[in-house]
């Protein structure tokens, strides 16, 4: 991921790729940098303008930008609880914004994100790199396997569903315990929102 608009110059004709307004259709045209064009010229902007992004590993959704380093909170959104870890667990907690609840999100070189603690320095884990309902993920030391690679997915409302990188799970809070678990993509309206997070910077 690349964060921020782009435009695309060819280096011998001195023009951008442009998206016809009426067609549809990718041309080349004119020779904007498009310093200004926000401001002064918002329709050629929105059709020179592109973002880079990276399609989710099942094709289902666009894979959020995050960035990378970033030191966060992981918000479920209907209960506002807090990831939290404790020892090897991983657990939502009422906010008290101390570091057991702070985690540094890095991006890695295949597109997911390591996410660790800043309390324990160790790293979401699906137990096993299990590809079943209901996985337990807890907490290990980073090495950089599938297990510990995580997406996040937009969802409609800008907020993200967190999903292991190998397999079609996503993570959700245990409405019963609040451990988290890897699980099948809610249907009901409860078990969307056990799934449904804010990364909170």
């Amino acid at each position: 991921y690349i964060d921020g608009n782009y435009y695309f110059k060819t280096t011998t004709e001195d023009k951008t790729i442009d998206v016809d307004s009426g067609t549809r259709n990718v041309q080349l045209y004119g020779n904007s940098t498009g310093i200004s064009d926000r401001e002064t010229n918002p329709l050629q902007f929105n059709a020179r303008s592109f973002e880079i992004l990276k399609l989710c590993i099942d094709g289902s959704a666009w894979n959020s930008y995050i960035g990378s380093n970033v030191t966060a909170y992981i918000r479920n959104v209907a209960s506002g609880l807090l990831l939290s870890a404790e020892g090897d667990n991983a657990i939502f907690k009422e906010p008290t914004f101390t570091d057991d609840q702070k985690w540094i999100i890095t991006r890695n070189e295949y597109g997911g994100h390591e996410i660790k603690s800043v309390a324990t320095g160790k790293v979401l884990d699906v137990s096993g790199a299990s590809i079943d309902h209901g996985a337990d993920i807890n907490l290990y030391d980073a090495n950089g396997s599938k297990a510990q690679r995580f997406f996040f997915i937009d969802t409609s409302s800008s907020r993200v569903y967190i999903k292991p990188s190998y397999t079609n799970t996503v993570v959700d809070m245990d409405a019963g315990n609040r451990e988290i678990h890897a699980c099948n993509y809610g249907t009901s309206e409860a078990n969307i929102l056990a799934q449904v997070f804010e990364i909170v910077t």
